[in-house]
């Protein structure tokens, strides 16, 4: 077993630095959405890994493919995404955000996959209302209306102004042919929003990733009119 002394490190400290500040530069490029770039910078340090990791430990360097996996991800190369965020839990485990986006990358590509992302990500926070939209954006595409409802009220819950919640909620709701409750939430987008509300559904993919709706879109559109706007 290799030991790892102080003077080791010190002179690995060059190296880790110039690490350090390839992934700040990096992770500035995907602020300003320079997904490319921040590959290529990504690239280019990791020649550092493999002593690095003998040095400093992997926790210290999930970053690189942490960040590598968010630009491909952005990109909507998600399975150069899945790769790298997948790589990055080898090396911090407790990565909740690398969950969450293996989750959503997931959604379209193995759902038992995608919910057991963010189980997982739930059990290193349970008090975020984005992973319980996630789940509840899942479980609405499987049709699994109850257990749906369930994760948007959490999210709702925990968070009283995110408005995707509310109408995903409605639209659940609208499904189930529960008009009563549909009316409650999507109420509260109308007192947000009024008119323009409406002319936003009208809109093709207004808030309807995985198009829960579907056929029934313009049924829904209707109905929100005479509800709220005759």
């Amino acid at each position: 077993m290799k030991i790892i002394t102080p003077l080791i490190k010190i002179l690995h400290l060059k190296s880790y630095l110039k690490y350090i500040n390839f992934i700040y530069k990096a992770d500035l490029l995907i602020q300003k959405k320079e997904f490319n770039e921040a590959i290529r910078l990504c690239e280019q340090v990791e020649v550092y890994l493999p002593k690095l990791e003998n040095v400093y430990g992997k926790e210290a360097l999930y970053e690189l493919y942490y960040i590598k996996g968010c630009a491909f991800m952005y990109l909507s190369d998600y399975d150069s995404g899945i790769c790298y965020l997948t790589k990055s839990l080898l090396y911090k485990e407790s990565n909740k955000q690398a969950l969450d986006y293996l989750g959503l990358m997931y959604l379209d590509k193995d759902r038992f996959k995608s919910r057991n992302y963010f189980l997982d990500s739930l059990k290193i926070n349970d008090k975020d209302y984005r992973t319980y939209f996630n789940l509840g954006l899942l479980e609405s595409t499987e049709k699994n209306y109850d257990e749906a409802i369930i994760n948007l009220k959490k999210s709702i819950n925990l968070n009283k102004e995110h408005m995707a919640s509310y109408y995903k909620l409605g639209t659940v709701y609208f499904m189930q042919n529960d008009l009563v409750n549909a009316q409650k939430y999507i109420s509260k987008l109308v007192d947000k929003y009024g008119f323009q509300f409406y002319k936003n559904i009208q809109q093709k993919d207004f808030l309807e990733n995985k198009n829960l709706l579907g056929s029934k879109k313009s049924e829904f559109i209707r109905w929100i009119k005479y509800e709220f706007f005759k």
